[in-house]
């Protein structure tokens, strides 16, 4: 196994070189990677049985299969998104039903939810209806725990609003920094807890570049 190590890396940086002179292009070039799967499946076959490649690596190959797929099917300029999403999901359905389908089909619905949830808030859908879009997609518990979320989102929304309301205030009836930094933190101490104190910074950050994107 040791030996099998030691000789992947050569491969890789063979067809490394191959695939970055093609990605020059935009795209992946699924004919490198299929090319370089199969030597890499001849170097298994020099030093393991067939029950042995199957036990380390059946796992790892299914994951490629499934990511070739997916990339050979977004580069299909023949085929609409609606007809892309088909195909993924038809695929996805004829794997096998194991820990990776499983994993696959719960990472495609956590992306689905978040699309979802970002196109339903921007509409102005109201909880109840996040809720039950939520619900349908990873059930009841998880739609709570995230409807949870969002009412502690909307909180510290809330208190960063009054928070920066009256820190510009503060700054605009003094001009002694040292005196108006104390009253910033008091400020601070008063709305948030410490966690939430460490978080300021950084969700000003946030917001201002959300402004500028809107922009």
């Amino acid at each position: 196994y040791i030996t099998y190590l030691k000789a992947i890396p050569e491969i890789e940086q063979r067809y490394g070189n191959l695939q970055l002179q093609a990605a020059k292009s935009g795209e992946l070039d699924l004919n490198v990677v299929a090319q370089q799967k199969q030597d890499v499946a001849k170097l298994r076959q020099q030093y393991f049985t067939k029950e042995t490649i199957t036990a380390f690596f059946s796992a790892e190959d299914e994951y490629d299969d499934y990511s070739m797929e997916m990339v050979r099917i977004d580069q299909n300029q023949q085929l609409t998104d609606v007809q892309k999403e088909e195909t993924r999901q038809n695929y996805i359905s004829r794997m096998p039903d194991n820990t990776i389908k499983a994993s696959i089909t719960q990472q495609a619905n956590l992306n689905e939810l978040m699309n979802r949830t970002t196109q339903m808030q921007a509409k102005g859908a109201t909880a109840q209806e996040l809720y039950n879009m939520r619900r349908d997609l990873v059930g009841a518990p998880a739609a709570a725990r995230l409807a949870q979320v969002d009412a502690e989102d909307a909180n510290f929304d809330q208190r960063f609003t009054q928070y920066q309301a009256q820190k510009q205030r503060l700054l605009n009836q003094s001009t002694d920094k040292v005196q108006i930094q104390n009253q910033i933190n008091q400020v601070e101490q008063q709305l948030f807890n410490e966690a939430e104190r460490k978080r300021l910074s950084g969700y000003a950050a946030l917001q201002q570049q959300n402004i500028a994107n809107l922009e």
